[in-house]
């Protein structure tokens, strides 16, 4: 998945009326620009394993050094 979908998705899917979310929304968009910043050929896969689904963002730093974040969504 490209990384642009996915963080738009997070964007577009926050309430602006709950504040926990829209927090949550704004770490992740500061997350992504992080990474814009400091990765190349960003690329987010998603492994689809019931409620809990595992997603790595992978890039790769100047020195070609690859990079790999791990995190979980709830999705019920």
């Amino acid at each position: 998945m490209d990384e642009e979908v996915f963080f738009n998705h997070i964007m577009a899917a926050a309430d602006p009326n709950d504040a926990l979310i829209t927090a949550n929304a704004q770490k992740f968009n500061a997350l992504r620009q992080f990474l814009q910043d400091n990765l190349t050929g960003l690329q987010v896969t998603r492994v689809e394993a019931g409620a809990r689904i595992p997603i790595y963002i992978t890039g790769h730093q100047a020195d070609g050094n690859c990079i790999a974040l791990t995190t979980i969504a709830i999705e019920s």
